[in-house]
Protein backbone atom coordinates (compact mmCIF):
# COMPACT_ATOMS: atom_id res chain seq x y z
CA UNK A 1 0.00 0.00 0.00
CA UNK A 2 1.56 3.49 -1.19
CA UNK A 3 1.83 5.71 1.62
CA UNK A 4 -0.84 8.54 0.61
CA UNK A 5 -3.17 5.09 0.56
CA UNK A 6 -1.98 4.66 3.87
CA UNK A 7 -2.05 8.23 5.70
CA UNK A 8 -5.74 8.75 3.66
CA UNK A 9 -7.10 5.12 5.46
CA UNK A 10 -5.50 6.00 9.25
CA UNK A 11 -7.29 9.46 8.61
CA UNK A 12 -10.70 7.40 7.73
CA UNK A 13 -10.40 5.17 10.49
CA UNK A 14 -9.77 8.06 13.06
CA UNK A 15 -12.37 10.48 11.96
CA UNK A 16 -14.43 11.54 15.20
CA UNK A 17 -18.14 10.59 13.03
CA UNK A 18 -19.31 7.69 11.52
CA UNK A 19 -18.02 7.04 8.11
CA UNK A 20 -19.46 4.16 5.68
CA UNK A 21 -19.77 3.86 1.91
CA UNK A 22 -23.00 2.42 0.65
CA UNK A 23 -24.20 1.01 -2.04
CA UNK A 24 -27.42 1.37 -3.97
CA UNK A 25 -28.82 -2.11 -2.16
CA UNK A 26 -28.25 -0.17 1.01
CA UNK A 27 -25.26 -2.31 1.66
CA UNK A 28 -22.07 -1.31 3.39
CA UNK A 29 -19.06 -1.61 0.84
CA UNK A 30 -16.27 0.21 3.43
CA UNK A 31 -16.41 1.34 7.14
CA UNK A 32 -14.12 3.25 9.20
CA UNK A 33 -13.22 1.73 12.49
CA UNK A 34 -15.71 4.31 14.59
CA UNK A 35 -18.67 2.48 12.39
CA UNK A 36 -17.31 -0.19 13.50
CA UNK A 37 -16.91 0.09 17.07
CA UNK A 38 -20.40 1.75 16.94
CA UNK A 39 -21.88 -0.89 15.86
CA UNK A 40 -20.81 -3.73 17.89
CA UNK A 41 -18.88 -5.57 15.20
CA UNK A 42 -15.43 -6.52 14.11
CA UNK A 43 -16.18 -6.26 10.07
CA UNK A 44 -19.45 -4.57 8.96
CA UNK A 45 -18.76 -4.54 5.48
CA UNK A 46 -21.49 -6.39 2.84
CA UNK A 47 -24.16 -6.08 6.15
CA UNK A 48 -26.88 -3.90 5.40
CA UNK A 49 -26.79 -0.34 7.31
CA UNK A 50 -30.36 -1.01 9.34
CA UNK A 51 -29.19 -4.63 10.29
CA UNK A 52 -25.32 -2.65 11.24
CA UNK A 53 -27.04 0.06 13.11
CA UNK A 54 -29.23 -2.47 15.02
CA UNK A 55 -32.55 -0.89 13.64
CA UNK A 56 -35.63 -2.72 15.23
CA UNK A 57 -37.47 -2.90 11.32
CA UNK A 58 -34.54 -4.40 10.17
CA UNK A 59 -35.74 -8.13 10.76
CA UNK A 60 -39.89 -7.21 10.69
CA UNK A 61 -39.35 -9.24 6.70
CA UNK A 62 -37.45 -12.18 6.52
CA UNK A 63 -35.81 -11.03 3.31
CA UNK A 64 -33.90 -8.70 5.93
CA UNK A 65 -33.07 -4.78 6.15
CA UNK A 66 -34.62 -2.57 3.54
CA UNK A 67 -38.04 -4.86 2.89
CA UNK A 68 -39.87 -3.98 5.98
CA UNK A 69 -43.07 -1.92 6.08
CA UNK A 70 -41.85 0.95 8.06
CA UNK A 71 -38.59 1.17 5.80
CA UNK A 72 -40.09 2.95 3.39
CA UNK A 73 -40.46 5.77 6.06
CA UNK A 74 -36.34 5.25 6.87
CA UNK A 75 -34.49 9.12 6.40
CA UNK A 76 -31.63 7.39 6.31
CA UNK A 77 -32.09 4.76 3.56
CA UNK A 78 -34.38 7.41 1.80
CA UNK A 79 -31.33 10.26 1.48
CA UNK A 80 -28.52 7.41 0.58
CA UNK A 81 -30.86 6.14 -2.43
CA UNK A 82 -31.43 9.65 -3.23
CA UNK A 83 -28.03 10.57 -3.23
CA UNK A 84 -26.95 7.62 -5.47
CA UNK A 85 -29.50 8.22 -8.18
CA UNK A 86 -29.64 11.66 -8.28
CA UNK A 87 -26.12 12.52 -7.88
CA UNK A 88 -27.46 14.68 -4.97
CA UNK A 89 -25.47 15.78 -1.72
CA UNK A 90 -27.00 16.16 1.41
CA UNK A 91 -25.84 17.80 4.46
CA UNK A 92 -26.58 17.18 8.64
CA UNK A 93 -30.12 16.08 7.84
CA UNK A 94 -31.75 14.89 11.65
CA UNK A 95 -32.82 11.48 11.78
CA UNK A 96 -34.00 9.00 14.38
CA UNK A 97 -33.98 5.44 14.71
CA UNK A 98 -35.14 3.01 17.28
CA UNK A 99 -32.85 0.18 17.53
CA UNK A 100 -32.12 -3.36 19.89
CA UNK A 101 -28.86 -4.43 21.19
CA UNK A 102 -28.11 -7.97 21.72
CA UNK A 103 -29.50 -8.25 24.83
CA UNK A 104 -33.02 -6.87 23.48
CA UNK A 105 -32.99 -3.17 25.36
CA UNK A 106 -34.21 -0.72 23.09
CA UNK A 107 -33.37 2.66 23.04
CA UNK A 108 -33.58 5.85 20.39
CA UNK A 109 -30.38 7.31 18.15
CA UNK A 110 -30.29 10.15 17.18
CA UNK A 111 -28.21 11.20 13.98
CA UNK A 112 -27.07 13.82 11.62
CA UNK A 113 -26.88 12.53 8.42
CA UNK A 114 -24.65 13.80 5.89
CA UNK A 115 -24.22 11.87 2.01
CA UNK A 116 -22.18 12.51 -1.09
CA UNK A 117 -21.81 10.88 -4.52
CA UNK A 118 -18.97 8.87 -5.10
CA UNK A 119 -18.12 6.92 -8.52
CA UNK A 120 -16.55 3.87 -7.97
CA UNK A 121 -15.34 2.52 -10.94
CA UNK A 122 -18.51 2.13 -13.12
CA UNK A 123 -21.01 2.04 -9.95
CA UNK A 124 -22.45 4.29 -8.04
CA UNK A 125 -22.17 5.22 -4.19
CA UNK A 126 -22.61 7.13 -1.21
CA UNK A 127 -20.33 8.25 1.46
CA UNK A 128 -22.29 8.47 4.49
CA UNK A 129 -21.10 10.68 7.49
CA UNK A 130 -23.00 10.05 10.61
CA UNK A 131 -22.78 12.10 13.50
CA UNK A 132 -23.98 10.23 17.05
CA UNK A 133 -26.00 13.41 18.27
CA UNK A 134 -28.38 11.14 20.90
CA UNK A 135 -26.55 12.67 24.21
CA UNK A 136 -26.84 15.71 23.13
CA UNK A 137 -30.84 15.24 22.04
CA UNK A 138 -31.40 13.96 25.57
CA UNK A 139 -29.57 16.85 27.22
CA UNK A 140 -31.50 19.28 25.16
CA UNK A 141 -35.07 17.48 25.79
CA UNK A 142 -34.07 17.49 29.60
CA UNK A 143 -33.49 20.99 29.16
CA UNK A 144 -37.02 21.68 27.50
CA UNK A 145 -39.18 19.02 30.08
CA UNK A 146 -37.73 21.30 32.76
CA UNK A 147 -38.64 24.65 31.19
CA UNK A 148 -42.09 23.03 30.30
CA UNK A 149 -42.32 21.93 33.73
CA UNK A 150 -41.41 25.59 34.97
CA UNK A 151 -43.86 26.88 32.40
CA UNK A 152 -46.67 24.80 33.89
CA UNK A 153 -45.97 25.77 37.04
CA UNK A 154 -45.93 29.36 36.09
CA UNK A 155 -49.12 29.09 35.03
CA UNK A 156 -50.66 26.94 37.37
CA UNK A 157 -49.33 29.07 40.02
CA UNK A 158 -50.67 32.36 41.31
CA UNK A 159 -49.83 35.94 39.97
CA UNK A 160 -46.26 35.70 39.39
CA UNK A 161 -43.97 38.94 37.50
CA UNK A 162 -40.61 39.55 36.94
CA UNK A 163 -39.73 43.74 36.90
CA UNK A 164 -36.18 44.88 36.19
CA UNK A 165 -34.46 47.72 37.85
CA UNK A 166 -35.84 49.87 35.67
CA UNK A 167 -39.58 48.93 36.40
CA UNK A 168 -40.06 46.86 33.08
CA UNK A 169 -42.28 43.95 33.29
CA UNK A 170 -39.88 41.18 31.54
CA UNK A 171 -42.12 37.92 32.66
CA UNK A 172 -45.85 37.39 33.86
CA UNK A 173 -47.86 34.39 33.48
CA UNK A 174 -50.99 33.15 32.56
CA UNK A 175 -52.73 33.81 36.09
CA UNK A 176 -51.50 37.47 35.93
CA UNK A 177 -52.93 38.15 32.77
CA UNK A 178 -56.00 36.67 34.02
CA UNK A 179 -56.11 39.01 36.67
CA UNK A 180 -55.33 42.32 34.97
CA UNK A 181 -57.38 41.35 31.84
CA UNK A 182 -54.73 41.94 29.38
CA UNK A 183 -52.87 39.94 26.82
CA UNK A 184 -49.03 39.25 27.99
CA UNK A 185 -47.85 41.53 24.84
CA UNK A 186 -49.80 43.99 26.57
CA UNK A 187 -48.01 44.15 29.71
CA UNK A 188 -44.37 42.84 29.02
CA UNK A 189 -42.30 45.54 28.16
CA UNK A 190 -44.62 48.11 29.92
CA UNK A 191 -43.49 49.77 33.02
CA UNK A 192 -45.62 48.32 35.72
CA UNK A 193 -45.73 51.43 38.50
CA UNK A 194 -46.82 53.54 35.42
CA UNK A 195 -49.66 51.12 33.96
CA UNK A 196 -50.96 48.93 36.32
CA UNK A 197 -50.58 50.70 39.73
CA UNK A 198 -53.21 53.46 41.35
CA UNK A 199 -51.49 57.29 41.00
CA UNK A 200 -52.09 57.55 44.56
CA UNK A 201 -50.13 54.95 46.18
CA UNK A 202 -47.14 54.86 43.09
CA UNK A 203 -44.82 56.38 45.02
CA UNK A 204 -45.27 54.24 48.03
CA UNK A 205 -45.21 50.92 45.75
CA UNK A 206 -42.07 52.55 44.25
CA UNK A 207 -40.37 52.98 47.61
CA UNK A 208 -41.59 49.18 48.61
CA UNK A 209 -39.72 47.74 45.02
CA UNK A 210 -36.59 50.20 46.36
CA UNK A 211 -36.18 48.88 48.87
CA UNK A 212 -36.46 45.34 48.05
CA UNK A 213 -33.90 45.86 45.34
CA UNK A 214 -31.70 47.53 47.88
CA UNK A 215 -32.46 44.92 50.06
CA UNK A 216 -32.72 47.38 52.85
CA UNK A 217 -36.21 46.14 54.71
CA UNK A 218 -36.54 42.79 54.99
CA UNK A 219 -40.15 43.30 55.98
CA UNK A 220 -40.63 45.16 52.23
CA UNK A 221 -40.43 41.13 51.03
CA UNK A 222 -44.27 40.99 51.80
CA UNK A 223 -46.69 43.51 51.30
CA UNK A 224 -50.46 44.10 49.99
CA UNK A 225 -51.77 46.45 47.44
CA UNK A 226 -54.12 46.89 44.93
CA UNK A 227 -53.49 46.61 41.11
CA UNK A 228 -56.04 48.27 38.37
CA UNK A 229 -57.13 46.01 35.30
CA UNK A 230 -57.79 46.77 32.06
CA UNK A 231 -61.26 47.79 32.92
CA UNK A 232 -60.40 50.30 35.87
CA UNK A 233 -61.54 47.40 38.41
CA UNK A 234 -58.62 47.24 41.62
CA UNK A 235 -57.81 44.15 42.44
CA UNK A 236 -56.21 43.63 45.85
CA UNK A 237 -52.89 41.64 45.60
CA UNK A 238 -50.73 39.79 48.65
CA UNK A 239 -47.02 40.05 47.24
CA UNK A 240 -44.47 38.23 48.17
CA UNK A 241 -41.20 39.53 46.60
CA UNK A 242 -37.43 37.99 45.88
CA UNK A 243 -34.70 39.35 44.48
CA UNK A 244 -32.78 38.40 41.14
CA UNK A 245 -29.20 38.26 40.29
CA UNK A 246 -27.17 37.88 37.38
CA UNK A 247 -23.46 35.92 36.79
CA UNK A 248 -21.88 38.04 38.28
CA UNK A 249 -24.24 38.37 41.33
CA UNK A 250 -25.60 42.09 40.26
CA UNK A 251 -29.09 42.49 41.08
CA UNK A 252 -31.16 42.85 37.94
CA UNK A 253 -34.88 41.98 38.94
CA UNK A 254 -37.21 41.18 41.33
CA UNK A 255 -39.77 38.41 41.07
CA UNK A 256 -43.51 39.08 42.87
CA UNK A 257 -45.49 36.18 43.65
CA UNK A 258 -49.04 37.18 44.00
CA UNK A 259 -52.15 35.67 45.66
CA UNK A 260 -55.51 38.41 44.29
CA UNK A 261 -57.34 38.34 48.15
CA UNK A 262 -60.47 40.59 46.93
CA UNK A 263 -62.73 38.01 47.40
CA UNK A 264 -60.91 36.44 50.58
CA UNK A 265 -61.55 40.18 52.49
CA UNK A 266 -64.86 40.33 51.42
CA UNK A 267 -65.56 37.08 52.28
CA UNK A 268 -63.78 37.46 55.71
CA UNK A 269 -65.79 40.64 56.32
CA UNK A 270 -68.71 38.86 56.03
CA UNK A 271 -68.18 36.16 57.94
CA UNK A 272 -67.76 38.46 60.66
CA UNK A 273 -70.93 39.98 60.04
CA UNK A 274 -72.87 36.93 60.29
CA UNK A 275 -70.76 35.59 63.36
CA UNK A 276 -71.59 38.87 65.18
CA UNK A 277 -75.40 38.50 63.84
CA UNK A 278 -75.87 35.08 65.30
CA UNK A 279 -74.27 35.70 68.62
CA UNK A 280 -76.69 38.65 69.14
CA UNK A 281 -79.61 36.22 68.32
CA UNK A 282 -78.02 33.68 71.22
CA UNK A 283 -77.81 36.42 73.19
CA UNK A 284 -81.10 37.55 72.74
CA UNK A 285 -82.99 34.51 72.78
CA UNK A 286 -80.56 33.60 76.14
CA UNK A 287 -82.60 37.10 77.78
CA UNK A 288 -85.82 35.95 76.94
CA UNK A 289 -86.27 32.38 77.88
CA UNK A 290 -84.17 33.55 81.04
CA UNK A 291 -86.03 36.25 81.91
CA UNK A 292 -89.30 36.49 84.82
CA UNK A 293 -90.10 39.81 83.57
CA UNK A 294 -91.86 40.11 80.28
CA UNK A 295 -91.41 43.96 79.74
CA UNK A 296 -87.70 43.44 80.44
CA UNK A 297 -87.26 40.75 78.13
CA UNK A 298 -88.67 42.66 75.33
CA UNK A 299 -86.99 45.54 76.08
CA UNK A 300 -83.55 43.38 76.24
CA UNK A 301 -83.84 41.28 73.23
CA UNK A 302 -84.93 44.51 70.88
CA UNK A 303 -81.91 46.85 72.79
CA UNK A 304 -79.77 43.73 71.41
CA UNK A 305 -80.67 43.40 68.54
CA UNK A 306 -80.77 47.66 67.66
CA UNK A 307 -77.58 48.06 69.12
CA UNK A 308 -75.46 45.09 66.94
CA UNK A 309 -77.85 43.87 64.35
CA UNK A 310 -79.86 47.11 62.94
CA UNK A 311 -82.97 48.76 64.63
CA UNK A 312 -84.48 48.00 61.26
CA UNK A 313 -83.73 44.22 61.74
CA UNK A 314 -84.37 43.76 65.49
CA UNK A 315 -87.60 44.41 67.47
CA UNK A 316 -90.68 43.09 68.70
CA UNK A 317 -94.30 43.29 68.29
CA UNK A 318 -97.71 42.58 69.73
CA UNK A 319 -100.92 41.42 68.16
CA UNK A 320 -103.24 44.32 67.98
CA UNK A 321 -100.70 46.67 69.75
CA UNK A 322 -101.71 45.44 72.89
CA UNK A 323 -100.59 42.21 75.26
CA UNK A 324 -102.52 39.00 74.85
CA UNK A 325 -103.02 37.63 78.54
CA UNK A 326 -102.08 34.59 77.53
CA UNK A 327 -99.52 34.70 74.41
CA UNK A 328 -96.83 37.34 73.62
CA UNK A 329 -95.07 37.55 70.49
CA UNK A 330 -91.02 38.51 70.10
CA UNK A 331 -89.80 38.88 66.69
CA UNK A 332 -86.85 38.88 65.17
CA UNK A 333 -85.64 39.49 61.98
CA UNK A 334 -82.56 37.60 61.11
CA UNK A 335 -81.67 37.38 56.86
CA UNK A 336 -84.59 38.26 56.01
CA UNK A 337 -86.85 35.63 57.72
CA UNK A 338 -88.68 36.48 60.75
CA UNK A 339 -88.18 34.34 64.32
CA UNK A 340 -90.63 34.73 66.51
CA UNK A 341 -90.14 34.06 70.09
CA UNK A 342 -92.73 33.53 72.56
CA UNK A 343 -93.39 34.21 76.49
CA UNK A 344 -96.62 33.66 78.40
CA UNK A 345 -95.62 36.87 80.45
CA UNK A 346 -98.20 39.37 81.16
CA UNK A 347 -97.00 42.94 80.72
CA UNK A 348 -98.28 46.25 78.53
CA UNK A 349 -95.41 47.22 76.41
CA UNK A 350 -94.22 51.22 75.56
CA UNK A 351 -94.00 51.80 71.92
CA UNK A 352 -91.61 54.49 72.77
CA UNK A 353 -88.86 52.06 73.21
CA UNK A 354 -88.66 51.53 69.04
CA UNK A 355 -88.99 55.36 68.56
CA UNK A 356 -86.64 55.92 70.87
CA UNK A 357 -83.99 53.41 69.14
CA UNK A 358 -84.83 54.85 65.91
CA UNK A 359 -84.07 58.34 66.73
CA UNK A 360 -80.71 56.92 67.39
CA UNK A 361 -79.55 56.23 63.56
CA UNK A 362 -77.65 58.31 61.89
CA UNK A 363 -77.27 59.33 58.17
CA UNK A 364 -73.98 58.28 57.02
CA UNK A 365 -72.64 58.50 53.69
CA UNK A 366 -69.59 56.22 52.84
CA UNK A 367 -66.71 56.87 49.96
CA UNK A 368 -65.16 54.14 48.23
CA UNK A 369 -63.61 53.12 44.88
CA UNK A 370 -64.09 49.97 45.75
CA UNK A 371 -67.57 48.34 45.62
CA UNK A 372 -66.87 45.36 47.79
CA UNK A 373 -65.85 47.36 50.92
CA UNK A 374 -68.88 49.94 50.29
CA UNK A 375 -71.54 46.83 50.39
CA UNK A 376 -69.57 45.21 53.61
CA UNK A 377 -69.71 48.27 55.56
CA UNK A 378 -73.55 49.07 54.59
CA UNK A 379 -74.59 45.62 55.48
CA UNK A 380 -72.77 46.92 59.03
CA UNK A 381 -74.68 49.84 59.24
CA UNK A 382 -77.77 48.30 58.81
CA UNK A 383 -79.72 50.14 61.58
CA UNK A 384 -78.61 53.63 59.88
CA UNK A 385 -79.45 55.65 56.69
CA UNK A 386 -76.26 54.83 54.52
CA UNK A 387 -75.70 56.61 51.38
CA UNK A 388 -72.80 55.48 49.21
CA UNK A 389 -70.52 57.31 46.84
CA UNK A 390 -68.25 55.36 44.67
CA UNK A 391 -64.83 57.64 44.99
CA UNK A 392 -64.18 61.06 45.80
CA UNK A 393 -65.68 62.93 42.57
CA UNK A 394 -69.23 61.38 43.04
CA UNK A 395 -68.64 62.18 47.23
CA UNK A 396 -68.51 66.02 45.90
CA UNK A 397 -71.09 65.68 43.64
CA UNK A 398 -73.43 64.32 46.36
CA UNK A 399 -72.06 66.69 49.36
CA UNK A 400 -73.23 69.35 46.79
CA UNK A 401 -76.98 68.69 46.60
CA UNK A 402 -77.32 67.64 50.88
CA UNK A 403 -74.91 68.02 53.55
CA UNK A 404 -77.17 66.29 56.01
CA UNK A 405 -74.95 63.88 57.27
CA UNK A 406 -74.03 62.69 60.72
CA UNK A 407 -70.89 61.02 59.66
CA UNK A 408 -68.48 60.38 56.69
CA UNK A 409 -66.93 57.03 56.15
CA UNK A 410 -63.85 58.07 53.86
CA UNK A 411 -61.04 55.33 52.24
CA UNK A 412 -58.10 57.60 51.90
CA UNK A 413 -56.30 55.74 49.51
CA UNK A 414 -58.88 56.18 45.50
CA UNK A 415 -58.48 56.68 42.37
CA UNK A 416 -59.25 59.93 40.99
CA UNK A 417 -59.54 62.26 44.22
CA UNK A 418 -57.83 60.67 47.44
CA UNK A 419 -59.61 60.95 50.63
CA UNK A 420 -57.33 63.34 51.57
CA UNK A 421 -57.73 65.59 49.00
CA UNK A 422 -61.56 65.40 49.74
CA UNK A 423 -61.21 66.11 53.25
CA UNK A 424 -59.08 69.06 51.92
CA UNK A 425 -62.01 70.19 49.95
CA UNK A 426 -64.60 69.71 52.76
CA UNK A 427 -62.26 71.66 54.72
CA UNK A 428 -62.98 74.95 52.44
CA UNK A 429 -66.30 74.67 51.79
CA UNK A 430 -68.06 72.47 54.10
CA UNK A 431 -65.99 72.60 57.68
CA UNK A 432 -68.64 71.30 59.52
CA UNK A 433 -68.61 67.81 57.56
CA UNK A 434 -64.93 67.84 57.51
CA UNK A 435 -65.04 67.14 61.36
CA UNK A 436 -67.68 64.39 60.61
CA UNK A 437 -65.29 62.57 58.48
CA UNK A 438 -63.20 59.25 59.48
CA UNK A 439 -61.04 57.95 57.82
CA UNK A 440 -60.25 54.04 56.61
CA UNK A 441 -56.70 53.15 55.99
CA UNK A 442 -54.94 50.62 55.69
CA UNK A 443 -52.81 51.11 52.50
CA UNK A 444 -49.02 52.04 51.71
CA UNK A 445 -49.03 55.48 52.59
CA UNK A 446 -46.98 57.70 51.29
CA UNK A 447 -44.43 60.23 53.26
CA UNK A 448 -47.15 63.38 52.98
CA UNK A 449 -50.19 61.08 53.44
CA UNK A 450 -48.72 59.78 56.39
CA UNK A 451 -48.03 63.70 57.89
CA UNK A 452 -51.08 64.61 56.57
CA UNK A 453 -53.01 62.38 58.68
CA UNK A 454 -51.00 62.82 61.80
CA UNK A 455 -51.70 66.25 62.39
CA UNK A 456 -55.83 66.37 62.04
CA UNK A 457 -58.04 65.27 64.96
CA UNK A 458 -60.19 62.79 62.41
CA UNK A 459 -60.20 59.47 63.74
CA UNK A 460 -59.00 56.52 62.14
CA UNK A 461 -60.19 53.18 60.93
CA UNK A 462 -57.93 50.48 59.86
CA UNK A 463 -58.36 47.58 57.28
CA UNK A 464 -59.43 44.77 57.56
CA UNK A 465 -61.91 46.00 60.38
CA UNK A 466 -65.07 43.48 61.74
CA UNK A 467 -68.51 45.16 63.09
CA UNK A 468 -67.28 45.63 66.50
CA UNK A 469 -64.29 47.60 65.22
CA UNK A 470 -67.01 49.90 62.99
CA UNK A 471 -69.62 50.23 65.59
CA UNK A 472 -66.79 51.05 68.42
CA UNK A 473 -64.83 53.88 66.37
CA UNK A 474 -68.52 54.97 65.31
CA UNK A 475 -69.85 55.10 69.26
CA UNK A 476 -66.69 57.30 69.74
CA UNK A 477 -67.28 59.71 67.29
CA UNK A 478 -70.49 60.48 68.25
CA UNK A 479 -68.74 60.69 71.77
CA UNK A 480 -66.68 63.24 70.75
CA UNK A 481 -69.49 65.29 68.68
CA UNK A 482 -71.41 66.01 71.60
CA UNK A 483 -68.45 66.69 73.68
CA UNK A 484 -67.90 69.50 71.14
Amino acid sequence: MRDAEVENKALYDQAAVLLMLVDNKYKIRKANCRAEKFCGRDEINGVSCGEALGCIHSTDDRRGCGFGSSCGLCILREKILHTINNNYEHQQIPATMTVVDKKGHKSELHFLISTTPVISGEQRLAQVCLLDVTENRKAEEAGYTESRRAQQYLDIAGVIIVININGIVTLINKKGCEVLGYPEEEIVGKNWFENFIPAQIRPEILNIASQVLSEQNESSSYHENVVLTKTGEERLIAWNNTIVRDNNGEIVAHISSGADITENKQNEIERQIAQQETEVLLRATREVLLGNDFLSAAQNIYNICAAHIGAAKGYWRLKNNAIDKNNADIHTLYNGQEISLVSEKQESINDSIIEEEIAKRCRVLVVDDEESIRKAIIKMLSEHDVVQANGGAEAKSIIEKDQNYNLILCDVMMSNISGIEFHQWLNTKYPELANRLIFITGGAFTPKTREYLAKIKNLQLEKPFDFQSLQKVIDEHMILAKKN
